[in-house]
């Protein structure tokens, strides 16, 4: 929400020159800035696709993580939090199948997958 309410930051989200982009965006000012500083800290270094380690990490593939972020402006908020409640349904029925000592475990390499 803070991205679309930008209109500066939906210009560098449509932006040719996508490192450069993501450098002004994570550069920002204020509340927007801290946002994106934290996304370049939580996701930067995940792989951009697959689990092959010989994949670019986001951070290394800023047309992908550009367009990526441009995706998530697009984004039905209430068919995100559809699929949201989708996906923790889901995934409370397998935590319950384990023995409640492995729940945390499982939480902390759920959270890892998205």
């Amino acid at each position: 929400d803070l991205l679309t309410k930008s209109e500066k930051a939906m210009e560098l989200l449509q932006s040719k020159d996508a490192a450069w982009a993501l450098d002004c965006l994570f550069h920002l000012p204020d509340e927007l800035g801290d946002a994106m500083r934290k996304v370049k800290i939580k996701y930067g270094w995940r792989l951009a696709g697959g689990y092959d380690l010989v994949t670019p990490a986001m951070i290394e593939t800023p047309d992908f993580f550009l367009k990526t972020l441009l995706m998530g402006t697009q984004e039905d908020p209430n068919l995100a939090k559809a699929g949201l409640a989708r996906v923790r349904k889901l995934a409370n029925e397998w935590k319950s199948a384990l023995p409640e000592e492995k729940h945390a475990e499982f939480e902390e390499i759920l959270d890892v997958g998205r």
